[in-house]
């Protein structure tokens, strides 16, 4: 897991923050007022995931008002609620082509066969 921290640089002041938390800064201007600043500084998680879209060969997929015909793979970004970006990984791909197979059948002059519920008869050689 990756250490995420805001590091805030104030003139010679250096604060790293590596957790969300409110934190209180006293500042003192050259008159000799005093200011007290609060922050609150918060960390989002980040968000990400896969999406994969099938579609049968020549067939399009239409994603954000284009039109995709070939498998490929691309990463789209969004904006989330906190502001953060988000990311999607999408992939295109074809369902696979059923082989096809050739059944051959014969029969003798005068008979028939049943293919698929229909018959059909040899009439001439």
């Amino acid at each position: 897991m990756s250490r995420r921290y805001i590091a805030f640089n104030y003139l010679t002041r250096i604060l790293s923050i590596t957790y969300s938390r409110m934190f209180k800064d006293t500042w003192t201007s050259f008159q000799g007022c005093d200011s007290v600043v609060l922050h609150q500084v918060s960390f989002y998680p980040n968000s990400s995931s896969s999406l994969l879209l099938s579609k049968c060969k020549g067939d399009s997929i239409f994603y954000k008002d284009k039109y995709y015909i070939n498998p490929l793979k691309l990463v789209d970004s969004f904006s989330t609620v906190y502001g953060c970006d988000s990311l999607v990984s999408i992939e295109i791909v074809d369902y696979p082509v059923s082989s096809s197979s050739l059944v051959e059948m014969s029969s003798c002059l005068g008979d028939s066969i049943l293919f698929q519920s229909n018959w059909f008869k040899r009439i001439q050689q």
